[in-house]
């Protein structure tokens, strides 16, 4: 029982290949084009490979919206014994229809409300990568808006990205205003990128009894940054989106002199997983206009789907509005999840004697639950939103689809 046995033990490291990429190569893509899909990896050759840069390849194609599913990058040597690494994508359908429809309730003095969106987004045409988008909305008989967009990526094969686009909005039947817009970011890491922004704006007034709107003349410059850390554009479950635009024109309007005008806008989203199908949604959001005298068409819009829900589609008017989004999403599988939350916006509306209007601030809240539903035809949103005093019969329901083509 006291006898010890001793035991040596060798160890016999075999050095392998250095993992040095030299080569990487695609598979799945039938329609987007090989330079397309490897100019959006962050990754020169040769360079080493690991485990962290593999993440970033695959979030990098994920951030694109031109693929379903992106495999983790494999790291193996050619019949040369060079290294290389593949990459595997499964594209989706590369268009993409975005519509919704919202009932609002008769309420004091005004008719039930029946409004409506649709977006339409070519996002891969020619398997280049650019994209191009119809958008058309109505908020009510007598107010509706439209605009084209086109996206034109790696401009000079450089990491700049340009857009390009108008807006047309009819007001009330009060006036008719135009936007004209061109933007341009350069990417300057894989998460943040900056840019500058230049817009032209005209605002025709139309004729009504005993009503005049001025039309105005105006232009500005400004710039941009971008920060997005998402691990997915479409159901993100953690990271960061920020954005922030400040831009500084002139403004003619009929019968005064040019004046200065400053506009800044900020958007912040975050994500936070509490477990695995659990997620915490947050989002703080505000814009800013000042001027000696503000217009009508200079204000920004609140209220409805996709800002503060409860309330009927661009509801409020303000020149200065910020909206504070809480929502608790239980995921359920895929891209569906179920959720609940609560919304608040403030309002400041300045004196606008063109249309009556005395300056006010106001603060409004919302919440209500809703399900988001993936199935065969798109993604099928449908939500159920209260505003301050509403009941059942007042609520707001929305439905929205998105389908990819």
């Amino acid at each position: 029982t006291n006898d010890r046995y001793d035991c040596n033990v060798v160890l016999e490291i075999v050095e392998g290949v250095r993992a040095n990429v030299e080569e990487i190569r695609i598979e799945g893509n039938s329609f987007t084009r090989n330079e397309v899909i490897l100019r959006e990896i962050p990754f020169r050759l040769p360079d080493l490979f690991n485990d962290n840069r593999a993440t970033i390849i695959q979030r990098a194609l994920q951030r694109t919206e031109l693929f379903t599913s992106v495999s983790t990058p494999e790291f193996f040597l050619t019949a040369d014994r060079r290294g290389a690494i593949m990459i595997r994508v499964q594209e989706g359908n590369p268009n993409r229809f975005d519509g919704m429809i919202g009932y609002s309730p008769a309420g004091r003095g005004t008719a039930g409300v029946v409004t409506g969106l649709a977006d339409i987004q070519f996002r891969n045409l020619f398997g280049t990568g650019r994209k191009f988008t119809v958008r058309w909305m109505k908020e009510s008989a007598s107010t509706q808006e439209w605009s084209l967009w086109y996206f034109e990526p790696w401009v000079a094969s450089l990491p700049v990205n340009a857009e390009a686009g108008f807006v047309q909005r009819k007001q009330d039947s009060s006036y008719i205003r135009r936007n004209y817009s061109g933007k341009a970011y350069i990417r300057l890491t894989q998460e943040f990128s900056a840019g500058f922004t230049v817009e032209h704006m005209r605002v025709v007034p139309v004729e009504r009894v005993g009503v005049k709107t001025p039309g105005s003349a105006s232009w500005s410059l400004g710039g941009s940054v971008r920060y997005d850390s998402r691990d997915n554009a479409i159901t993100p479950t953690q990271g960061v989106l920020y954005s922030t635009t400040v831009e500084i024109g002139w403004k003619r309007v009929e019968g005064r002199s040019m004046d200065a005008t400053k506009r800044l806008s900020f958007d912040t989203e975050a994500y936070l997983p509490l477990t695995r199908l659990q997620v915490l949604a947050g989002g703080l959001h505000g814009r800013e206009y000042s001027a000696p005298v503000v217009e009508d068409a200079d204000l920004f819009l609140l209220g409805g789907t996709t800002t503060l829900r409860g309330y009927r589609e661009n509801q409020f008017r303000g020149s200065r509005i910020a909206w504070l989004t809480l929502e608790y999403r239980l995921l359920t599988g895929g891209r569906s999840y179920l959720f609940g939350f609560t919304d608040v916006g403030y309002i400041r509306i300045p004196e606008v004697a063109a249309v009556g209007v005395t300056g006010s601030e106001i603060t409004r809240w919302g919440y209500g639950i809703g399900t988001r539903l993936d199935t065969g035809i798109g993604l099928i949103t449908v939500g159920l939103a209260f505003g301050e005093g509403d009941t059942f019969r007042t609520a707001k329901l929305h439905i929205r689809l998105v389908n990819e083509f």
